[in-house]
């Protein structure tokens, strides 16, 4: 439990850290990230919604509430027009703004940072894998996994720019081979044999703990003396 938590807190502020780097220092997603040519002109165009628009996610064009997925019916007809010659569109709106300090944020932030190292961290510990190379893979396999299918779904289902994803997948990577280098060298199972292969890989921490190979105990002078495994 104890290097549970050690793993956790280590590898929390790590990807809290690389985060705040690749995001705020590093050129790795700025390239990635548009502006538009009339910013201004798009505000007008929020506020004059009917409305006010409630904070959320919105699409363009909008979907019927009454899909005919058979594409048949006149809406759909007209959905499918629209969705065709575009603009398609997925966007968030917060209409009332953010603290441009985003205190909370960074609260939250570090809080899912050190869930996420924790759940790789348990799922490691749980693994059991004896070796460095072992533990390492399952590490890194729970982190980039967890952290990149969300950004494939949404490239490949929500129209996702290809230069955003990879941003976001070269992130992923390098936090999880930092991460899985962290577990890995951390989370090293009670009495395991490091680079050992096969079930031989984890042995008994006790003194009384038979030799490697199958070697049996049998008398002998000064209590036993050994004999090869047949």
């Amino acid at each position: 439990m104890v290097k549970v938590i050690i793993a956790t807190l280590l590898g929390g502020v790590w990807v809290f850290a690389w985060g705040f780097l690749a995001w705020t220092v590093l050129p790795l997603h700025k390239s990635a990230m548009h502006t538009l040519p009339d910013e201004a002109a798009m505000v007008r165009a929020l506020e004059a919604q009917p409305g006010p628009l409630q904070h959320g996610v919105y699409y363009l064009p909008a979907m019927p509430e009454k899909m005919d997925w058979n594409m048949e019916s006149p809406e759909a007809k007209a959905y499918g027009e629209k969705y065709k010659n575009g603009p398609v569109a997925m966007f968030q709106v917060k209409m009332d703004g953010l603290d441009p300090e985003m205190r909370q944020e960074m609260l939250r932030g570090a809080g899912i940072s050190l869930g996420f190292a924790l759940l790789v961290a348990i799922a490691v510990a749980a693994a059991g894998a004896g070796s460095f190379p072992r533990r390492w893979i399952v590490a890194f396999i729970c982190s980039a996994g967890g952290m990149s299918v969300n950004d494939l779904m949404m490239w490949n289902w929500m129209y996702g720019p290809w230069d955003f994803t990879q941003a976001n997948l070269i992130d992923h990577a390098v936090t999880a081979v930092v991460l899985a280098t962290i577990m890995a060298g951390i989370l090293r199972p009670r009495g395991a044999m490091e680079d050992a292969e096969g079930p031989g890989a984890l042995v008994s921490d006790s003194d009384d703990a038979a030799p490697a190979g199958g070697a049996s105990a049998g008398p002998g002078p000064g209590g036993g003396s050994s004999s090869p495994a047949r």
